[in-house]
């Protein structure tokens, strides 16, 4: 497990998601699912597992570094990844408890028809 900052190892965070248990999924998507990951210290993250096959491990790891250097106030911070055998690829976040945009919004404007107004976004 590669980390940019918080140094956590591949087994600390397979026991930390519990093996990648379903009642640790946050979300799921076209790039796979987004487990909470519980540490025994009090940090929590969130561990993006992405489908098997979806890149050759040098493309997965060019791609992880560039995201890595990535500084934005409006988005999530790329923490760390993982690229081994057999085509697993992690890649692992800041825990936002609220979750994320898409949900907010969705539930936002399902929830009593009203959209957010675009400084409220």
């Amino acid at each position: 497990l590669v980390m940019f900052s918080t140094k956590v190892t591949l087994a600390e965070a397979l026991e930390a998601t519990r093996q990648f248990d379903e009642e640790n999924v946050l979300s799921r998507g076209k790039y796979g699912a987004v487990y909470k990951a519980s540490f025994p210290d009090g940090m929590v993250l969130a561990i993006r597992r992405l489908p098997d096959g979806f890149l050759d491990e040098r493309g997965f790891r060019k791609e992880a570094e560039m995201l890595g250097k990535v500084k934005h106030r409006n988005l999530t911070v790329l923490r760390g990844y993982y690229a081994g055998p057999p085509d697993v690829r992690l890649l692992v976040y800041d825990y936002m408890p609220n979750g994320n945009l898409a949900t907010l919004l969705q539930e936002a404007s399902h929830h009593d028809g009203h959209v957010l107004n675009w400084p409220m976004r």
